[in-house]
């Protein structure tokens, strides 16, 4: 059994190598658009894939976040993490009116997931100014 485990961990492990190397392939074309600005790559972003997914399920919350996070260690082309935070915080009370109960638990699932990314820069200043 524990054999099993670890080769099942190696093939975990070895896709997601694949993963993040096609991530890192394909991260520059995310938000690239002739047509937009940087504020506006990232409310296209924010409203056709985070918030409405974050809302989903917790997990779906969970992901969102890391995801984002993801774009920024990546460095994402026409990615700019501060006005993704602007944007996410600014807009909060408008988001969370028109939500059930349960989508505003786990849109704020997803902003405390966020705020932890946020925290741990805070505490560190070496991995802030990476």
């Amino acid at each position: 059994m524990i054999g099993r485990l670890k080769e099942e961990r190696k093939g975990q492990e070895n896709n997601h190598k694949l993963v993040l190397a096609r991530l890192e392939a394909e991260k520059d074309v995310w938000f690239a658009s002739t047509n937009s600005s940087k504020v506006d790559a990232i409310m296209q972003f924010l409203q056709v894939c985070i918030i409405q997914r974050s809302m989903f399920t917790a997990s779906d919350a969970i992901y969102c976040a890391k995801f984002v996070e993801l774009c920024h260690k990546m460095q994402s082309e026409n990615f700019s993490t501060l006005i993704y935070f602007d944007r996410i915080f600014s807009d909060v009370s408008h988001i969370v009116t028109n939500c059930t109960d349960n989508e505003a638990s786990r849109y704020g699932r997803f902003l405390c997931e966020t705020l932890k990314g946020i925290s741990r820069w805070h505490k560190d200043k070496a991995l802030y100014e990476k």
